[in-house]
């Protein structure tokens, strides 16, 4: 199970910092702790949390009408499913939910080897000259002003075309920013970096109270929604964190070590949207579950180093070696190898699509669309701001990049039935499927249209030993498989 340690009371935002601080002495030079003119209720607390004793479906059905109870001391009830939840293992770890269309039984296990996935479509971008100058970090609250670091380490908060004077804080390199809400309409931004935690405070940015109760700067900031609406999640080297109304915590379990983790919120467990992470420990995901959390997934084969999830509930995870896995809503996997290896993935919501840098070389992926830009702009990817397009730093500007229309672009060069299926069909299917044969026909290609569904699904699953073809005949490669999806994609030119 977790542990989670209660390490603030309260932190109001009238309590903040009026100057700048410095980081270096409020978390190592100051053992008393924050001054109680900045922070309120310190109240440290190292007792165990008790698993939640519901029942198996009960903890995994969760709560979206609700937020997840606290304890007796104030501390969320989080449950790895030691007893009942999730299993370590191989396979997709979901729990199952009553009223779910699919128990964990009924889901396939993910691949044992990847597809390889080649570009199918170029896409057309309008490109924006955000700013003029040379900038290592652009981040994108609200979608009316940006805050961005040159690579000096000046920050500004920039609106369209211009910039403001640099504040003088001495942040250090900045890594993730959070729109953190603290009562109605009103909100704090949050700023992550190699020095601590900061907030903006009008015009300025200054060392946040909560730094002095973490055991070293956090690697990343995110939100959420539904039932954890307004909780901020700092991902930590030493583990994962979680700050609600006024508290800080940390999260200590006993079954998957969280530190250094990337996350994303959304793709859900069982209907219920919920946290994943992933890193050395493998891929894993946080529910609410009735009166506490639930460690709801586990993979601990898939480690990774960046994950997304997108407008259509699919999670996204690039793994330590470049290789893209997707996981759909119902928890069916999928695991994809471009021709370079990935570094990031990023989600565009306002278009439902997802960004991907293959080690400098960006593409966009929507629907069943895949590839590069058309665009000379080819920079360094910094992040996606909030009308889902790509921030792009080149040649001392930064850019804004966003596909001029995800549902026209098409295939480059389409397979065609003549050229392309059929000679597949002929050398593998044919045998048993063409003309006269003893199973049902399938050399025409209205009838491979009429059922590509089912033929796709029969020469890729399973992915170690397909059932089509039959034996002595060899599964189809990746490029025979990719070429049907293009030739589907593309509308099943003849």
């Amino acid at each position: 199970m977790f542990a989670a340690v209660a390490l603030l009371g309260a932190c109001a935002d009238s309590e903040l910092p009026e100057e700048p601080q410095d980081a270096s002495e409020s978390r190592d030079g100051t053992p008393e702790g924050p001054q109680a003119s900045d922070v309120q209720g310190l109240t440290p607390d190292s007792s165990r949390v008790e698993p939640d004793t519901s029942a198996e479906n009960e903890r995994a059905q969760g709560d979206t009408g609700s937020r997840p109870s606290l304890d007796a001391e104030g501390s969320p009830q989080v449950d790895t499913g030691s007893e009942a939840g999730a299993e370590d293992t191989s396979a997709i770890g979901d729990t199952g939910a009553p009223g779910d269309t699919e128990a964990p039984e009924d889901i396939p296990p993910p691949p044992l080897e990847p597809t390889l996935l080649q570009a199918n479509t170029t896409w057309e971008v309008v490109s924006e000259l955000v700013l003029e100058g040379d900038y290592q970090f652009a981040w994108d609250p609200s979608g009316q002003e940006l805050t961005v670091q040159d690579v000096e380490g000046a920050v500004y908060f920039s609106l369209p075309g211009q910039v403001s004077a640099p504040i003088g804080a001495e942040s250090g390199r900045l890594r993730s920013g959070a729109l953190v809400s603290v009562g109605g309409e009103e909100t704090l931004a949050m700023l992550a970096s190699e020095e601590g935690l900061f907030v903006r405070v009008e015009d300025e940015l200054v060392l946040s109270p909560l730094d002095a109760l973490l055991p070293s700067p956090p690697l990343s900031l995110l939100t959420s929604e539904g039932a954890f609406e307004g909780w901020l999640w700092l991902a930590m080297s030493e583990g994962l964190w979680v700050f609600h109304e006024g508290a800080v915590y940390a999260l200590e379990p006993d079954d998957v070590d969280t530190g250094g983790a990337a996350l994303s919120f959304g793709a859900p467990v069982a209907g219920v949207p919920s946290l994943w992470g992933v890193n050395a420990a493998g891929t894993w995901a946080l529910s609410p579950a009735g009166e506490g959390i639930n460690l709801s997934a586990m993979r601990s084969e898939l480690r990774g180093t960046s994950i997304a999830s997108d407008a259509q509930d699919t999670l996204w995870v690039v793994d330590d070696f470049g290789d893209l896995h997707e996981r759909l809503a119902d928890g069916t996997w999928a695991w994809w190898r471009l021709p370079e290896a990935l570094t990031r993935v990023e989600a565009s919501w306002d278009t439902g699509g997802v960004w991907l840098d293959l080690g400098g070389e960006l593409w966009f992926h929507y629907d069943q669309g895949y590839g590069p830009l058309e665009t000379a702009i080819d920079g360094e990817f910094l992040g996606v701001d909030n009308k889902g397009r790509a921030l792009v730093r080149y040649e001392d500007a930064l850019w804004a990049i966003a596909i001029k229309d995800v549902s026209s672009a098409l295939i480059e060069d389409p397979p065609t039935w003549s050229e392309d299926v059929e000679p597949i069909f002929i050398e593998s299917c044919a045998p048993c499927h063409g003309k006269g044969s003893y199973a049902h026909p399938l050399y025409e290609p209205e009838q491979w249209i009429d059922e590509i569904d089912n033929i796709i699904l029969m020469v890729t699953e399973p992915a170690w030993q397909p059932q089509m073809p039959l034996a002595p005949y060899s599964a189809l490669d990746n490029v025979a498989v990719q070429a049907i999806l293009n030739w589907r994609d593309a509308g099943f030119p003849e």
